[in-house]
């Protein structure tokens, strides 16, 4: 059994494919392990957020609100690993940056990200989604997605790309997945990006 991230990027004009890329991705970063930890024992762990600090954290989370009838009350809430980031929202789920300096296992962040907007210079963020679980052959497989417009007058050019999990609870923002391109992705004026990334088990 083999699991691996594919990043399937396509270059659209009024929705038709002008171009299309597909590689494996090579970059998990540690958070992923440490997050997938927390869930596997049940527990929170301690990750480093994209402002760079470090969290006591994980996919579900307890408080406790005090007494009713003499017993303490403890609400608890199964967060999970949010990646359905809604349009405009350039804090979690695919995120792209500029920069394509080599990826390494301590990344939290990426190096600079390229804001939501419509102006030069920027990337329109369309909603996140997730697919349902599928089987095709012999692969198992989960699909996030997003589409990107560049509204502006001038090329941006793309370096990186990356997946930040929402941990609803906290508020906190996480990297799990980080990778570059070299060269750098264009995206020409008035032209949609969607970019899926593919989670993939080969039986």
């Amino acid at each position: 059994m083999k699991v691996q991230v594919r990043w399937i990027d396509e270059l659209r004009e009024n929705g038709k494919v002008i171009s299309r890329s597909e590689r494996v991705s090579q970059s998990f970063v540690k958070n992923f392990l440490i997050l997938l930890r927390s869930v596997f024992l049940y527990q929170a762990q301690d990750v480093v957020d994209v402002e760079g600090n470090t969290r006591t954290t994980g996919a579900k989370h307890c408080v406790s609100w005090g007494k009713s009838s003499g017993h303490a009350v403890t609400m608890c809430g199964y967060g999970g690993l949010q990646v359905k980031a809604p349009e405009g929202n350039d804090t979690y789920g695919i995120v792209a940056g500029l920069h394509n300096i080599p990826v390494t296992a301590d990344d939290y962040k990426l190096w600079e990200k390229i804001p939501h907007g419509s102006e030069d210079g920027k990337l329109y963020y369309r909603a996140c989604n997730v697919s349902e679980a599928g089987v095709v052959g012999n692969k198992i497989n989960l699909t996030i997605s997003r589409e990107f417009v560049n509204y502006g007058s001038v090329n941006v050019e793309v370096g990186e790309v990356g997946l930040i999990v929402n941990i609803p609870h906290d508020n906190y923002k996480i990297l799990i997945i980080r990778d570059i391109y070299d060269p750098k992705k264009t995206i020409p004026p008035n032209k949609e990006w969607w970019v899926k990334c593919r989670i993939e088990v080969s039986l």
